[in-house]
């Protein structure tokens, strides 16, 4: 899953044999009391823009995502209001992830999930993998595609060298 993929999946209550999580976290708001209040607050002012101006806010989040382009190819004509508040209000809940293998790749430039909320969110377990990638910002997937397909093929072997 993508950022608030992660959340829900791991919310799903679904079986998996591991989780691949790009961009992810599992408090958006953090456990530290900074974090967050600042978070808290960008959440608040968010849910609010999206009341007025539905646009915005979605423009303004992929302009600090890095992914302006893909602003310019959304349809907002059929944009979901009410779906995207229930996600912020998704955003407030933190989610116990499942104790199974897990990779979590995330970037170091992301404003979005910045790396303060990646270290607060994951501390070391045993079944975790956390690593870094640089200059892509949240757009991990589109920017990094060859990188990151390579970290989750091998991770994805040595879950299966291990059963085996």
């Amino acid at each position: 899953g993508h950022s608030l993929g992660t959340l829900k999946l791991a919310a799903s209550g679904y079986k998996f044999f591991a989780l691949i999580g790009l961009n992810s976290f599992n408090n958006f708001l953090g456990n530290n009391k900074e974090i967050f209040q600042q978070r808290t607050r960008e959440l608040i002012f968010l849910q609010k823009s999206l009341e007025r101006f539905p646009e915005k806010p979605l423009k303004d989040f992929y302009q600090r995502g890095g992914i302006k382009e893909f602003y310019n190819l959304c349809d907002f004509s059929q944009l979901n209001t009410k779906t995207l508040q229930q996600d912020l209000i998704f955003l407030k809940k933190p989610q116990i992830f499942p104790k199974i293998p897990t990779l979590i790749l995330n970037s170091l430039d992301d404003p979005i999930v910045p790396v303060q909320l990646t270290e607060d969110n994951f501390s070391p377990l045993p079944h975790l993998q956390l690593e870094y990638i640089t200059g892509c910002r949240h757009n991990l997937g589109f920017e990094k595609a060859k990188e990151i397909k390579k970290k989750i093929i091998d991770f994805l072997d040595a879950l299966h060298h291990r059963s085996h």
